[in-house]
């Protein structure tokens, strides 16, 4: 036997029989399953506030451990052993050792000093560069995954069937079929304060206060945090009568009414606001939007700012009924109001959301009213259980995270310079930084905004204010927060070009840019010129064409294939003609001509050596799977390696002598007998 047969005999292992298996997965699932029946018993015998408890305390010792205990441990034994286990080799003077390797240059093995080796790998610009690359991508990985678990984890499952809930309690369908001032008087009193207040509790609610049981809705589910507020914007009576027909002139800040009257829109008063003032006469006041709360909103005709005239409704289905017809004695709303809206801010314990309602009927000139309604949700107390402390984690390590990328982009920007901005995938990387700084921002301004809005909750008197600033800044924070997400996903799209299968892909974008700089300015052309025909067309008819930009939407889809031709088919021949002229000239020469030039550029790319990317973008990514490799085993030092192999060929050549000895001494042998 050779003596790598020998070495192959001695490394054989002991196979254990077939049923040893079996054995293994029953103890493992067995363990499982006694575990989680131990927990559930566990849970049902201490309740809900203590099984949260030590949820809350196993995920924070798990991380502790994971995170900081078992890390020194690593380094404590590590260091122990290799203090205690170090080879004969560790002590010996490194730069005295030569080794033999395998030169690129020469094409050859050669012998060198480990040190010059060691020295020439410091200053390799292609080891340098697998390095940086490998750590951001590694950042980029753990970053993503933390942004991940922000997101899904504020993002509730039951947000959508709670909005769904909402609007039939307080019958928004209802809403939209109102046209009149009596109608809309109407649904106030027999749909939203039926909803919104309840005279009759049951039994269960006994025991709280007047205060607290005035503050439920009619469904015991949700809590009312402050006074519903009836907010209408009117235009002035001078404006109205100086340009058109009463009651014919289209809201504006221009002919905004801003003035203070006497209930029924008598004489002009002092504008002045106090707490002494009646619901009834604080509703013939315009307010300004800091002193309601209140911040923009965009209706379906146009931007409304905020303030107004505002209705405060009070606690108790009585006195608001009573509230709503003096208001109607009155005439609050008449035919110079232009928007009504109604505020309500909602909590429901049972998941924990607090949700904003808004509701809006924009009256138009002509007559007719277009109804919307606005709702928001999210979690004010946010770190409450184990899943809670889970998203305070994520948080704070996404933080720690963030900066330390940022530190490395402005390392590179310093070391580079000018040079690092002439890079796409980099501006691509600033602007997702820009877009975790703005979430920081949001962040802060979300918290400090949720503490003053919840304190004014609870000191509120006549005025209170509302939440509607905090879901504006809420939903801003995962705007920025999915649009970071995005950019990061799409950046890891850069790792193609080190693909000897997929280069081309990138190539071929580069190839069709020049090409499509021109085909573009012809497309938009083309597509808005048939844009602004359709609508011209069928802007009076056909809801889908009244303005500029639902035709672009509508005509967009349509290049898509996604239309309804009754659209069309039901407005004569000449708009029939329009639409099959578009389709025919965007469908069957513009798309055709935009796919021949990617597959020009694609068949060039495939052809042209030029085109291709350097050897050095493979190896790189040959050397950044090698890192990654190196991470999922021990790591040995350089100068280690190179003389294990030097020990190991010495040990083969001295075995190969050997037997060549042995084969010589049998033949004389042999030979003498």
């Amino acid at each position: 036997k050779t003596t790598q047969q020998s070495v192959s005999n001695k490394s054989k292992q002991i196979v254990l029989p077939f049923w040893c298996n079996i054995v293994a997965w029953f103890l493992v699932l067995a363990s499982v399953l006694v575990s989680g029946l131990f927990l559930v018993f566990y849970a049902m015998d201490w309740g809900r506030d203590k099984s949260q408890e030590w949820l809350a305390a196993f995920f924070l010792s798990t991380f502790q451990s994971v995170l900081i205990i078992q890390p020194l441990k690593v380094l404590a034994i590590g260091l122990v052993i290799s203090v205690i286990m170090r080879k004969d080799y560790d002590a010996m003077k490194m730069d005295l050792v030569r080794v033999r390797y395998h030169s690129n240059a020469r094409k050859r093995e050669v012998f060198k000093y480990l040190h010059e080796l060691e020295e020439e790998e410091k200053n390799d610009e292609l080891l340098k560069k697998a390095r940086k690359t490998t750590v951001d991508l590694i950042l980029s990985l753990i970053l993503l995954v933390l942004l991940y678990c922000i997101c899904y984890g504020n993002l509730d499952p039951v947000t959508y069937n709670l909005h769904k809930s909402i609007k039939i309690h307080l019958g928004v369908d209802k809403l939209s079929m109102v046209s009149t001032f009596d109608k809309y008087y109407e649904y106030l009193r027999t749909t939203l304060i039926t909803a919104l207040y309840s005279s009759d509790l049951p039994q269960l609610v006994n025991n709280l206060s007047q205060s607290q049981e005035s503050s439920f809705i009619s469904d015991l589910a949700g809590y009312r945090l402050s006074r519903v507020t009836v907010r209408q914007l009117r235009i002035r009576p001078v404006d109205v009568h100086r340009l058109a027909p009463p009651g014919g002139v289209h809201f504006s800040e221009e002919v905004r009414d801003t003035g203070c009257y006497r209930p029924g829109w008598r004489e002009l008063r002092v504008c002045n606001y106090s707490e002494t003032q009646s619901a009834l006469e604080l509703a013939f006041v315009d307010l300004p939007a800091k002193l309601t709360d209140s911040i923009d909103y965009w209706g379906r005709l146009k931007l409304y700012s905020g303030g107004g005239f505002t209705a405060v409704l009070p606690n108790g289905a009585n006195r608001t009924m009573e509230l709503l017809t003096e208001l109607q004695r009155f005439n609050w709303l008449d035919n110079y109001t232009r928007l009504a809206i109604v505020e309500m801010d909602l909590f429901y314990p049972s998941v924990n959301l607090f949700t904003s309602v808004l509701l809006s009927l924009e009256l138009q000139p002509f007559g007719g009213s277009l109804s919307n309604s606005e709702l928001y949700s999210t979690r004010l107390y946010r770190y409450i259980g184990a899943a809670g402390l889970f998203a305070l984690v994520s948080e704070i390590l996404t933080a720690l995270l963030c900066l330390i990328m940022i530190s490395r982009v402005v390392l590179s920007i310093k070391e580079q310079g000018r040079a690092y901005f002439s890079s796409a995938w980099a501006w691509l990387g600033l602007a997702m930084h820009a877009c975790l700084v703005s979430c920081a921002v949001c962040y802060g301004l979300r918290t400090g905004a949720t503490i003053a809005s919840l304190n004014q909750l609870r000191n509120a008197k006549l005025l209170s204010t509302n939440l509607r600033y905090v879901m504006l800044v809420n939903q801003q924070f995962f705007y920025f927060l999915g649009a970071a997400t995005f950019l990061l996903q799409v950046s890891f799209i850069n790792i193609v070009r080190f693909s000897r299968g997929l280069h081309h892909l990138q190539g071929t974008v580069k190839k069709s840019l020049a090409e499509l700089t021109s085909f573009i300015p012809v497309f938009l052309i083309v597509f808005f010129a048939f844009t602004l025909l359709h609508h011209l067309l069928l802007g009076c008819l056909e809801e889908p064409y009244r303005s500029v930009l639902d035709s672009i939407i509508t005509n967009f889809s349509a290049m898509l294939g996604k239309f309804d031709m009754q659209y069309v088919s039901r407005n004569g021949l000449l708009a029939k003609l329009a639409f099959l002229l578009y389709v025919s000239f965007i469908m069957y020469i513009v798309l055709n001509a935009f796919i021949a030039i990617i597959n020009e550029s694609y068949e060039t790319v495939r052809e042209e050596a030029e085109t291709s990317p350097s050897e050095e973008d493979f190896q790189l990514l040959d050397q950044i799977l090698a890192n990654l490799r190196s991470l999922m085993t021990w790591k040995r030092s350089r100068g280690e390696e190179y003389l294990e192999k030097e020990e190991y060929e010495e040990w083969l050549r001295a075995a190969e002598n050997m037997e060549v000895r042995l084969q010589r001494l049998v033949r004389e042998c042999c030979d003498n007998s």
